[in-house]
């Protein structure tokens, strides 16, 4: 199961990168692929938080 979840993640990752790469995005908002995992669903308030302050510290900057 770690073998697939790792090869979905990958895959995720590469074409989340090609994505913001041609899209171009005005802004981009950063949070830790540390931050969770793929079966982390009870941890979504948690994670709300943590793009909300990623956010908030990204939009400061502008």
């Amino acid at each position: 199961m770690s073998v697939i979840d790792n090869a979905l993640t990958t895959g995720m990752l590469a074409l989340a990168n090609f994505a913001i790469e041609k899209g171009n995005p005005d802004i981009l908002i950063n949070i830790s692929r540390e931050s969770c995992g793929t079966y982390d669903f009870y941890k979504a308030k948690e994670l709300i938080e943590i793009g909300r302050l990623a956010a908030v510290q990204t939009l400061d900057k502008i």
